[in-house]
């Protein structure tokens, strides 16, 4: 027969702290705005289509010529009004792309082909390119979508800032005020210093250390501490999963 103990406690979340939940100022934004500037910076990035005639780099000449002929007839077949996309299923050589019409994500031009890069950045959205030759052999290439190099604006990112400090400092209010009552627990008894408080005392029938506490959505740290812990020792605090709970271990069995 496994040990059990009998446990009293109080729980709570943050819609019972003392002044509610802790507010963020536009300084405390600012501030930690400031000191991650690093991870708002944005890389040069650009989306495109393309079309790939495949010449790689230590071809002969006779085999890159041969590929430069046949990108340049499908150049002129989109010079003449081709559907790009289509023109790409048909005749790009890059199985990554083609079936999605020669279409890439927005990447970061640092990740391309240099001169891939290069001839991207400088058209324009729905422009398209001559003949461009990279490591990988001759392009035809529609840029869809550039974005500059810069720093999002604190305004871009201010709510995920406000949410992550609003966690950060939710989560010390809630151990600053499960202290509190752990210490007035200590002076004039759980359920009195409880109550005080807005809060229930509970106590719990003779639980298991792998057993279920009611009421707690996550018990296992409080049964962990409360079976470390002696009959009768000062009361201690432990976190809930959604919140704090002050406790005592009134018997063992």
């Amino acid at each position: 027969i496994p040990e059990t103990r009998k446990i009293e406690y109080a729980s709570f979340d943050a819609s019972k702290l003392p002044g509610g939940k802790p507010p963020v100022s536009d300084a405390e934004i600012q501030a930690y705005y400031q000191s991650h500037a690093a991870q708002y910076k944005t890389d040069e990035q650009v989306k495109t289509r393309h079309i790939l005639i495949t010449s790689k780099a230590g071809a002969d000449a006779q085999t890159d010529a041969a590929a430069k002929s046949k990108a340049q007839d499908v150049l002129k077949q989109v010079q003449g009004g081709g559907n790009f996309a289509e023109l790409a299923k048909k005749f790009s050589e890059d199985p990554g792309s083609k079936d999605q019409g020669g279409e890439l994500p927005l990447i970061p031009t640092a990740n391309l082909d240099p001169s891939y890069a290069k001839a991207a950045m400088a058209l324009n959205p729905g422009q398209t390119s001559g003949l461009v030759k990279s490591a990988f052999g001759y392009h035809i290439i529609q840029t869809e979508q550039k974005q500059a190099a810069g720093v999002k604006a604190v305004a871009e990112v201010k709510d995920s800032i406000v949410q992550l400090l609003q966690q950060q400092k939710q989560g010390s209010a809630e151990q600053q005020f499960a202290q509190q009552l752990a210490t007035e627990a200590q002076k004039n008894g759980l359920d009195k210093t409880a109550a005080a408080h807005g809060l229930r005392a509970v106590t719990t029938d003779y639980v298991a250390k792998d057993g279920v506490v009611g009421g707690l959505s996550d018990a296992t740290a409080l049964l962990a501490q409360a079976f470390s812990t002696n009959k009768g020792a000062a009361p201690g605090t432990v976190a809930t999963g959604d919140g704090y709970a002050v406790f005592q271990v009134l018997d063992v069995k």
